[in-house]
Parts: C-alpha cells; sequence; structure tokens
C-alpha cells in the first residue's frame, strides 16, 4: 500500500475516533436515558444512564463546552421519548413537516435543561460535593420545569422507577423529588467514584450515596412488608370502563350511536360485578352535560340499569363559558356534583396569549377552548370521599395534593385515545402511581384507550388493562383511613424547595465570584 494512501487511512481513523471521544459520551447518555422510560422496560439504565456525560464533563475538550454536549445528550433522549409525536399527529392529518418540526422543537426546548444541569455541575470544583449539588440542581430545574409556561413535566427522572415500587416509597416523605434526587446522586456517586477512586473524601462521599440508595430500598421494601400484613381497613369495588373510542371519529354525527352502544353495553357487563361504584373516561359522553337532554336522559338509563353510583366525564357549560367535566351521578341517574377541570393543556384546551396566535396559526382555530374550573371538589359516595382530577392534571403533585387533602381516593379519568398504540399512554399512566404514593390514597384511573388501572397507596397496580382493550374491570381496592397521612400529604413539596434553595444559593455563589465581565 503505498505511504500518501496509508496516511490517508490514518488521518480518517484518527478522525473518527476523535468524533468518538467527543460525541461518543453524550449519545451514549441520550440513549440510556432514552430508554429507560416507557414503553422501554429498562428502568434500572436510570441508575448509570448520566455517567458518560458526567465523565466527559470533568476533562478534555466535552468540559469546555459543557452545556452543548449536556443539551446534545438530552436532545438525542427527547427525540427518543417524544417520538409518539409521529403516530399521533399522522393520525390527526398533520403533514411531515409540521410534524418534523414540532418534534425537534419540543425535543429541543426540554434538552435546555439538560444543557443547564452539565454547565452546573462543572461548576462545582470539589468531586466529593458534585453529586450531592448535583442531584440538588436536576430537582431544581425540574420544580422549574414544572412551573414555568403552565409547565410540562412529561418523563421526569422519578417516572422510570414507578414500576420499581421499593425505591418509590421514599415519595411518601420527600415526593417524587426524592426519588429524582436519589437516581442522580448515584450517577454522580459513580462517576466520581470512577474519576477520583483514590481520594478518600471521594470514597466516603460515594459510600455515603450508596448507603442512601440501599437506605432507600430496604426501607421501601419494609414499608411494603408492614402494608402486606396489616389488613384492610374499607373496601371499595369499583368498576372501571375503557369504550376504546377512535378519537379521531369521535365528534362525527354518524359514530355517536356506536359510542352509545359500547358504553350501554360495557356499563350493563359491570352490573355482574355488584360494584359500589362505575367510572367512566373523560369526555366519554359524546355530548354536553347537561345542557343536552337527550345526552342527560341517556346517561341517566344507564346509570339507573348498572344499579350503582357512576363519575363520567363529559363536556359542560354554556355557550360562553365550557369546561372539561367530571360529573357525580347517585343510582338513580341523579347529577348531583360536578368537577371542572383546573389545569389546561396549552393548544390542547386552550390558545395562549389571548387567542392571538389563532390567527396565527389556522389550525389552532379548531381546537376545542374551555375555561378553567376553581377550586377542589370531592364526591361522597357513602362515607368515602373521592378526589377527582383529568387527564394532564395528574402530572402536576401540588394539585393533585391540594384535590386529595381530606379526601379516600383519587378518581383520575383521562383519554389517551390521541396517542395510539405508542409509548405515551405509560408515561401518562405512571405519574399515577407516584400520585398515590406521594399522598397514601388509592387512585382509580379510567382511560378510553388504555391504560385503565387501580394503583394502592403504595403505588402497587393489581389490575390494569391493555391498550385498546374494551371492557368493563373491576377490582374491589381497600382504603385506608383518613388519618392514615404521608409526610408529603402533610408539608407538601419541602424536599423539591429544599433542593432549590440549595441549587439557588450555589449559583449566585458562583456567579458572585466571577463578577461582572
Amino acid at each position: 500500500m503505498p505511504v500518501r494512501q496509508r496516511q490517508e487511512i490514518q488521518e480518517v481513523s484518527r478522525q473518527q475516533i476523535e468524533a468518538l471521544r467527543r460525541w461518543g459520551p453524550s449519545l451514549a447518555t441520550g440513549l440510556l436515558y432514552g430508554f429507560s422510560f416507557p414503553p422501554f422496560r429498562t428502568h434500572l439504565f436510570a441508575w448509570f444512564a448520566l455517567t458518560p456525560l458526567l465523565c466527559s464533563l470533568t476533562d478534555g475538550e466535552a468540559a469546555k463546552k459543557p452545556f452543548r454536549n449536556g443539551f446534545l445528550s438530552f436532545f438525542i433522549a427527547d427525540l427518543i421519548i417524544f417520538y409518539w409525536l409521529w403516530p399521533t399527529f399522522q393520525a390527526a392529518r398533520i403533514n411531515t413537516p409540521t410534524t418534523f418540526i414540532c418534534w425537534l422543537a419540543l425535543s429541543a426546548i426540554v434538552a435546555l435543561y439538560g444543557g443547564a444541569f452539565a454547565r452546573f455541575y462543572v461548576s462545582v470544583p470539589w468531586p466529593a460535593a458534585r453529586p450531592w449539588l448535583a442531584a440538588a440542581a436536576w430537582v431544581a430545574l425540574d420544580e422549574v420545569r414544572t412551573a414555568i409556561l403552565t409547565g410540562f413535566p412529561w418523563a421526569l427522572f422519578s417516572h422510570t422507577q414507578a414500576r420499581y415500587t421499593p425505591v418509590i416509597q421514599l415519595a411518601s416523605l420527600t415526593g417524587a423529588p426524592g426519588v429524582t434526587f436519589l437516581i442522580v446522586l448515584a450517577n454522580g456517586a459513580i462517576t466520581e467514584g470512577l474519576r477520583s477512586a483514590g481520594r478518600k473524601n471521594v470514597k466516603r462521599s460515594a459510600a455515603l450515596a450508596l448507603v442512601l440508595v440501599l437506605g432507600a430500598v430496604v426501607g421501601g421494601q419494609w414499608r411494603l412488608s408492614r402494608a402486606a400484613a396489616r389488613k384492610p381497613e374499607r373496601v371499595l369495588n369499583v368498576s372501571l370502563l375503557q369504550g376504546s373510542i377512535d378519537q379521531y371519529r369521535k365528534w362525527d354525527d354518524a359514530y355517536e350511536a356506536d359510542i352509545r352502544n359500547t358504553y350501554g353495553r360495557i356499563s350493563t357487563d359491570a352490573r355482574d360485578s355488584r360494584p359500589d361504584l362505575i367510572v367512566w373516561p373523560e369526555t366519554a359522553v359524546p355530548g354536553w352535560v347537561p345542557s343536552d337532554p337527550f345526552y342527560v336522559a341517556w346517561v341517566g338509563d344507564v346509570i339507573r340499569k348498572s344499579g350503582a353510583p357512576h363519575i363520567f366525564g363529559a363536556l359542560s357549560g354554556t355557550d360562553k363559558q365550557s369546561y372539561n367535566a367530571a360529573i357525580f351521578a347517585t343510582a338513580d341517574g341523579k347529577l348531583v356534583d360536578q368537577y371542572n377541570k383546573r389545569h389546561l393543556v396549552p393548544f390542547g384546551e386552550y390558545v395562549p396569549v389571548g387567542g392571538f396566535l389563532k390567527g396565527v396559526i389556522p389550525y389552532l382555530g379548531q381546537v376545542g377552548l374551555f375555561a378553567p374550573g376553581k377550586g377542589t371538589v370531592h364526591f361522597r359516595l357513602g362515607d368515602f370521599r373521592l378526589a377527582p382530577n383529568i387527564c394532564y392534571e395528574a402530572m402536576f403533585p401540588a394539585l393533585i395534593r391540594d384535590e386529595a387533602r381530606g379526601a379516600d381516593a383519587i378518581v383520575n379519568i383521562t383519554n389517551d385515545g390521541w396517542f395510539l398504540k405508542t409509548g405515551a399512554p405509560e408515561q401518562h399512566f405512571v405519574v399515577n402511581i407516584l400520585r398515590a404514593v406521594e399522598n397514601g390514597r388509592p387512585v382509580f384511573r379510567a382511560a378510553n384507550s388504555g391504560i385503565s388501572a387501580f394503583i394502592d397507596a403504595y403505588g402497587r397496580v393489581p389490575m390494569e388493562s391493555h391498550l385498546m382493550d374494551v371492557g368493563a374491570f373491576t377490582y374491589p381496592m381497600p382504603i385506608p383511613n383518613r388519618d392514615f397521612r404521608t409526610l408529603f400529604a402533610i408539608a407538601g413539596n419541602w424536599f423539591g424547595w429544599l433542593c432549590f434553595l440549595v441549587a439557588a444559593a450555589w449559583t449566585a455563589l458562583v456567579a458572585l465570584k466571577r463578577g461582572p465581565r
């Protein structure tokens, strides 16, 4: 082989190695983080997903541009997590260029938090302290993400562990932020342990982090074993209806009879299980209640035939004020109470900026426009108090805590039919597991196309439906006494705010040390 050709091959190989060294850690973290979320049952990836990126940030070329590398890692991860935008938009007949732009834009916006985290990580000069401050910073960024622009707390780190019941028991004390803190702490401890194994202070820090992780798992298992030994105080036999109605045909007049037939049939099926309560999904009734006499009469007839009280989702209100509502009816078909959704989805249930964007983006004019509800509502079923919430509201711990205060159980009704058979329904579902543990209250979840499920007060899921199942799912759920309260239910998001204050104080200190430029 000629010398010149050999040199060219060596130069190409050198460039490839350099590219792998520069971009490989970001790619590895992006893949590990992205695949740690549903529908991929690989939650263990979360415990070391950040390690490739963090190892690269404290040395070499990547340390000079931490924001860029952090952004790239989580941009890759978000492309995986939000892949469900493609089939969802395709079913809604949104064109490919718009879908592509929305997919990239959403992934990029969420990835900004990853870039900010990486920049924070390199600002901490002490390897022993980095894992602890970094964990606080990640929780603080989640708090910002949950609040800013009405909030988008979708696919948070804690959500990866929702199916791992022992570790999420920590949420009863700290809320979900404590679970996130633990995962990021473990990632940081692994990173600094690998990089600075010879330093005693780093060893002690890593050992303490490991003890904390193991302590959370052992403590969670102990809490579960105590729960298993405790006899159920009370039991509520509940049926969840899942009609799997095609969301993209739902408001077609020609399809309404099929919807009525489906829910009439599965409600009759539920009757055979003698439920104390039957729960329908969000907007399951294809009409306005109570302003539409036809649907009020139809729903009343279905309820009377079932012989049990019902909670059902419907549109409600007048021409001037519309609501996305959960309505409670007694066994004789009488409508006695109503909860109106408080936290609306931007662009899905209202158009931000006072509707100005409707004129800029024409298709937004086709979106349903609703007013937010005001205040909490508890549906009273005998001695039981039920706290309803609708769809996306389950993503917000503070809202659910507010709703669940003084209640015996939480009822979530939702319509995830938009997402078809993608990972989004499970990404949406698992947050309800964390809400149950945080508040120490069982959750009954009725979803149009799934996942409908029963979740006990410890986050265990004794029964759940498959996507696109049709039927009535009944389970006798143990209900804790009302005096059974978690620290989170009593004190609220104390841990999240503590992390926010720690991260903000460190950021301010770094800014002051640098001074004006």
